[in-house]
């Protein structure tokens, strides 16, 4: 799951229309943030995204490129959305969890991670990964759901986005290839 705040960031703000509107300029533009390891990962391991601006693209065609990609990232990061529960009662969490869980959502994160990986990223490793995408999975799918998936990870502020530090990289093995083979 070392993406998940990408995730969680695109799924909070980056796919609602509605709420498009109100993101500070800073987030609004199509120009690169303080971060180009994190900003190379993206366009690495999110290669359909990164040429989509949140400015001129609608999130019905986010959506759609997200739906028929071949990149795991981008796949994961559909079915959370297409899952997510429109409601706050947990009718709505129990149709959530039965969207995801039978899911390829883990073994997308997983060839996600390993996206992030080949391409240098450090800042954490495969099997703490792992650990995080089975504690996940575990926390979603055997419980009675009380609680929105989102809610299993920490809140991302949008202005926090652009002021925490950048990810490591250290060698990128396919430098520059975003090919799901590699």
């Amino acid at each position: 799951m070392v993406q998940y705040k990408t995730l969680i960031f695109l799924l909070t703000i980056g796919m609602s229309a509605a709420f498009e509107s109100t993101l500070p300029l800073a987030l609004r533009q199509v120009e690169e943030t303080p971060h180009p390891n994190q900003n190379y990962l993206y366009e690495m391991c999110f290669p359909n995204l990164s040429n989509v601006s949140l400015v001129r693209s609608s999130a019905g065609k986010r959506l759609e490129i997200m739906a028929n990609s071949p990149f795991p990232c981008e796949r994961s990061n559909y079915i959370i959305y297409a899952c997510l529960a429109n409601g706050t009662s947990p009718i709505d969490f129990l149709a959530e969890q039965e969207c995801i869980c039978p899911s390829s959502l883990w073994e997308l994160e997983a060839a996600c991670t390993d996206c992030y990986l080949a391409h240098g990223y450090q800042n954490s490793t495969r099997e703490e990964s792992d650990a995080a995408i089975s504690s996940l999975s575990h926390a979603e799918c055997t419980a009675t759901p009380v609680q929105p998936f989102t809610n299993f990870f920490s809140s991302l502020n949008p202005t926090e986005a652009l002021t925490t530090p950048d990810a490591v990289l250290g060698t990128d093995k396919f430098p520059n290839q975003t090919a799901v083979s590699s």
